[in-house]
Parts: structure tokens; sequence; C-alpha cells
């Protein structure tokens, strides 16, 4: 965490020190959930995929997991993921209101071959937007986007 929080664009310390209080349970589901990257078929890995996992540690917390397309025209590659992660994190607010959200994480991650090894190195992006209530209008706009979405 605190490379991640020294390089770049940084989180703010309240959101790092949300993810280093988290649970160890949770903390090994996500890793597990990156590492089964391997796992997946290639058309996953090429068009990109999403996955969740709930917070152990606060019931009012919830991370999304994209890993990255391959494939760069996809929706899910990392340039637009990261152009478009506070549209992913409205989506998901908008799914999550029962119970309400409070914390969201975007979690991007990035699986490479190694230049120099066999190993993969594993790059990830980290977002937050917190959580809110959004009145049936807002839900109803949300719910035809999805339909839309799923139409396409």
């Amino acid at each position: 965490m605190q490379r991640y929080y020294e390089a770049g664009a940084p989180l703010p310390k309240a959101q790092v020190e949300l993810l280093v209080d988290e649970s160890l349970y949770t903390c090994a589901s996500l890793v597990e959930r990156i590492l089964d990257y391997k796992y997946k078929d290639a058309q996953s890995r090429w068009n990109g995929y999403i996955d969740h996992q709930p917070s152990y540690n606060r019931s009012s917390c919830h991370y999304m997991l994209v890993f990255y397309a391959q494939y760069e025209s996809s929706p899910l590659s990392a340039d637009k993921v990261r152009s478009n992660y506070q549209d992913l994190l409205a989506e998901l607010n908008a799914h999550l209101q029962e119970p309400i959200m409070e914390d969201l994480f975007l979690i991007g991650v990035e699986h490479r071959d190694s230049r120099d090894s066999v190993n993969t190195e594993v790059m990830i992006d980290i977002f937050y937007q917190s959580g809110c209530v959004i009145n049936a209008e807002m839900q109803r706009l949300y719910e035809q986007l999805a339909e839309l979405k799923s139409q396409s």
C-alpha cells in the first residue's frame, strides 16, 4: 500500500487506511481472485472481465475487480476503465442500494509477462467512491442503461 500511495495519482490517506484496515480474510479473497486470472479462458482474458468481492470486515464496503482486457478496443481495456471508472462505480452504487454501501473500491488488475523471467507481473489501479442513496428516478435510469448495454 505504501508504494501505491507514493506513486502517480495517490488515493487520499483516508481511503488508503480503509484498505490497510481490511480483514485478512478479505485480503486473502482478493488475492485469490487476482491469482485465479491464469485459470480463466482465453476469451475472458482477451475481453476483460469483472468480479466482485464484499468486505468481511465492514458490511458497507464492496470491491469491484476489473481484469483489464488484452484487446485495446474492449470497454474493459485499461485506458477505458481508467478514464471511465466513475461511471462504473456509479453503476455499482445504483445496484447496491439495499443495503447502501458507504465505500466502493474499483481495483483494476493488469497481468503482464515479465521481460526478465517466466514470472508474471501484476499491476493494480485502485479507485474509490463513496456510496450514496439514489432516488427512484435515477434508479430507473440506471436500469434502462443496463438494459441497453445488455442489448448491444
